[in-house]
């Protein structure tokens, strides 16, 4: 619980007397005593640094618990957002989903049959940083720090490049469905190189993931 109220007055012991009070009279003047040489600005400061650590305990509790909510975000990955997941019972607490606006986010809660709202709330932890996990199995057009899963397993398709990127932008590429070597996936340039050459890439290897950095010049495989 905070400390918050200010010490404004040290309390001054009593007179002695000879009744029923001398008890608590005479536990007030030992308190006073203890007080000696502390000014009230100190008592504050030291109030103040009493609530500055609860608040950083505070902060340390709550990152422990989104980074344990990511990781099991991580590791329960359930495609793109659809209503009534698993016939009405809902998300549990740890499934991610992609959404619509390109960003993956965590159910909080179990049971979770919520539509994500764009930003963190009571049901959905938002992931701002790091991966935006998609899957994707028809033509798309990737942004920076998209994981795509890749599903050629009806057909090939293009994943398309961003046309604008900044040196260090990241697309990362998994075969989702082992089907790259039946259904190849081309990854389109869109009008920058890719390891040093003036054409789509065309990737036929099952199983395979990898990342294309951009160098700030062309696009990198990882």
């Amino acid at each position: 619980m905070a400390i918050d109220q200010v010490i404004s007055v040290i309390p001054q012991a009593g007179k002695r007397g000879v009744d029923a009070r001398t008890l608590f009279v005479t536990k007030q003047e030992a308190f006073q005593d203890t007080l000696t040489g502390t000014t009230v600005t100190q008592l504050n400061t030291y109030a103040n640094q009493l609530n500055v650590t609860e608040i950083n305990i505070n902060n340390k509790e709550a990152s422990a618990v989104e980074a344990a909510l990511i990781a099991a975000g991580a590791a329960n990955y359930k495609s793109d957002w659809v209503a009534n997941f698993n016939s009405g019972t809902g998300y549990s607490r740890g499934m991610s989903v992609s959404y619509t606006d390109g960003f993956r986010y965590i159910s909080k809660i179990d049971g979770n049959l919520a539509e994500p709202s764009g930003v963190t709330d009571a049901n959905w932890y938002k992931i701002t940083s790091g991966y935006q996990y998609l899957s994707k199995s028809a033509n798309y057009t990737a942004v920076a720090n998209d994981f795509i899963y890749a599903d050629t397993s009806a057909a090939s398709f293009t994943v398309t490049l961003p046309a604008t990127p900044i040196a260090n932008d990241v697309v990362a590429i998994l075969d989702n469905t082992s089907s790259f070597a039946t259904n190849p996936l081309t990854i389109g340039r869109n009008g920058n190189n890719i390891m040093g050459l003036v054409e789509d890439m065309v990737v036929d290897v099952a199983n395979i993931s990898f990342e294309l950095i951009y160098n700030g010049i062309e696009w990198r495989l990882k």
